[in-house]
């Protein structure tokens, strides 16, 4: 009995320790998809974690750690190749979620604007900008197209440069404020170079 005890234990901290991978919170499919753990397993673990006040309920399937210092504690339990390892699983994850439900978008944004991107990710990113924008929601927009121009600037390529050029498109067609304007004008003079430049 002490034995399963124990081993239901290590089970949760497991779980926990997987799910502080996810800054910017996680749902349960994607716990399921990490762990490879039954979704009572799971259930009972973000049970724990909120009664417990380690975890806090952000939608209908949405959770995330009350403290990021929580979130932090039990990262840290993990090694660096196993951290690589498992941002990649992440990624991968996230690319397959749909862009039609607005909590889903906003959890995988969250997460997203987190980490550095490669085109894979960003193309989701400027996605989520598009869907922000047409929702009105320009801060948000602003957000998704900024991380895009931010992670894909060292990236030489064709798909890259029409990433970019698109959300220099969707960041100007969202930019009021006379702050960013200089930020729009600068993005959209390295977009047109970059163009320019693959095409000479």
């Amino acid at each position: 009995m002490l034995k399963k005890i124990h081993s239901d234990h290590d089970q949760t901290d497991r779980s926990l320790v997987l799910a502080s991978m996810f800054e910017g919170g996680f749902t349960i499919d994607w716990l399921l998809e990490l762990t490879g753990l039954k979704a009572k397993n799971i259930l009972s673990t973000i049970e724990k974690g909120i009664e417990k006040r380690i975890l806090i309920k952000e939608g209908p399937d949405c959770f995330s750690f009350m403290n990021n210092s929580d979130r932090i504690n039990f990262q840290s339990s993990l090694n660096p190749t196993e951290k690589s390892r498992l941002n990649k699983l992440i990624v991968s994850i996230f690319l397959r979620e749909p862009l039609d439900d607005v909590t889903t978008i906003a959890v995988v944004v969250s997460n997203l604007l987190k980490t550095t991107n490669d085109i894979d990710g960003c193309s989701w990113l400027l996605k989520a900008g598009d869907s922000y924008r047409r929702m009105k929601q320009h801060k948000k927009a602003i957000q998704c197209y900024k991380k895009v121009l931010k992670d894909l600037k060292n990236y030489d390529t064709d798909e890259a440069d029409r990433i970019v050029f698109d959300a220099t498109i969707g960041y100007s067609r969202v930019s009021n404020a006379e702050s960013d304007l200089k930020s729009v004008s600068s993005a959209l003079k390295e977009s047109i170079i970059r163009v320019n430049k693959h095409e000479n």
